[in-house]
Order: structure tokens, then sequence, then C-alpha cells
């Protein structure tokens, strides 16, 4: 089975390393471990955010366009199950941030789980704003002070379960919201001879309450052809789940 692909934002290469060594078993992750890759991404990350190279991250002919551009078609080839993102990732405190980019990301159409990881407390007025306006995204507390450092059994007991969590319960919210278009779709055509198995399977998937990768990546390619009835008949011929 393939691992779920995480992509990683984190302002400081020593924590990313951490955090990257003990998810790599668990999960296919972006950027790379090297410093280059590290580098590449957070460059971009950065200049998408920061006021210096652009008045917005969309200003025609402006470097902070060109990165974010850039971030935008590294998220979409990549295709994460989920976002580990840290709060701060320029320097100062009033500095377009983590949630800046939340923010840019769901204008986009990007909908994938993002969970942030940082030393913000969760009662900060910033945490309470990004759960308000930012869908599919959750917060937990690094439980760092000082210099110290995320340790293996933090990651273990606290991060990845969270990250597991996180997304089957948002890929299940998905599937959800898929199956009813579909039924939807179903009532408005001739019943093909695999609409039973169709809907057997959808109950099963209901009942166990979550969905693997490969079958939400099977109904996302239907659901993006929505409303064209030969691709949908299509679909129900190799309905395969």
């Amino acid at each position: 089975m393939a691992k779920p692909k995480v992509l990683i934002i984190e302002n400081q290469y020593f924590q990313f390393k951490l955090i990257y060594d003990n998810l790599d078993t668990n999960f296919e992750i972006v950027p790379k471990r090297d410093p280059a890759s590290f580098k590449t991404l957070m460059d971009h990350v950065r200049i998408a955010l920061d006021a210096r190279y652009g008045k917005d991250h969309l200003e025609e002919d402006s470097m902070r366009k060109e990165s974010f551009d850039w971030l935008m078609q590294e998220i979409r080839t990549f295709q994460p199950n989920i976002i580990l993102m840290d709060h701060i990732l320029l320097g100062y405190y009033l500095a377009n941030d983590g949630i800046t980019l939340a923010e840019f990301l769901r204008k986009e159409e990007i909908n994938t789980p993002i969970l942030f990881l940082s030393r913000t407390e969760q009662n900060d007025s910033r945490v309470i704003k990004v759960k308000s306006k930012v869908s599919r995204c959750e917060w937990i507390h690094k439980q760092l002070s000082g210099h110290e450092l995320l340790s293996e059994s933090y990651c273990e007991e606290v991060l990845i379960p969270h990250m597991h969590a996180l997304r089957t319960s948002m890929d299940f919210e998905e599937f959800t919201q898929i199956t009813v278009a579909l039924q939807e779709e179903l009532k408005k055509m001739q019943v093909p001879d695999n609409y039973d198995k169709a809907l057997k399977k959808i109950a099963r998937i209901k009942t166990r309450q979550y969905i693997e990768s490969t079958e939400l990546e099977k109904l996302r390619a239907w659901y993006n052809t929505l409303g064209d009835r030969a691709e949908l008949d299509r679909f129900m011929k190799n309905f395969d789940l």
C-alpha cells in the first residue's frame, strides 16, 4: 500500500530534519531531507508571503507571484494527503504567516487538510481566527520552549496519530460529499448494470468509517467530470472501488 503523502512547511531546517526523520517510515515527504530541497521550497514560501517582493501574491510580473505559482504547481503535482505547516514562516511578528498561506491555498481551491504544528498557543487570537476562516485544518502545539527540539516520543505518540486521524476524517468527509453527488447523478440516468454493486460498495465504506487513498482518488476522478453523462457511464462501467 502506498504511503500517505505529506508536504512539510517548516521554517527551521533543524526542526524540519527531526520531523522528517520521525515521519519517513510512515509517509512520503516533500521536500526531500537534503538542505538544497528544503531551501528551494522555503525560499519560494517566504517570497510568496513577503510584501517586499510584490504588493500581493497575485501581482503580475512580481517575484512574489512567481514564487506563489511555483508553490501551487509543486502542491498540485505532488498532491499531498496532508500539509504539515508551521505558523511563523517569516522573521517578524506582524509578517504574513502560515495562516496567510493557508488562506491563499483555499482561495486556489487546494482543500488538502492542514495540520498546524507550532509553538503558538491554542488560545492565541490568530489560532482562533484560522479555525473560523480556514476549512479542513487543525492546530497542535509543539510542546517546546526555548531551544528544545521535537522528541521522537512526541512524534510517535502525538503528531503521527493526529496526522492520520485528520487525514482519514477529512478523506471520509470528502467521500461522503462525492457519493451524495454520485447518487444524485445516478437518479438522473437509466440504471446501469452495476448500480447495485456501486451502492453496496459505498455502503461498506460508510460502515467502516474510513476510505483508502486509492478509493478516494478514483472517486475524485469521476467527481472532476461531474455533469458529463458519457464520463458517468464510463465511470459506472468500470466501477471497481
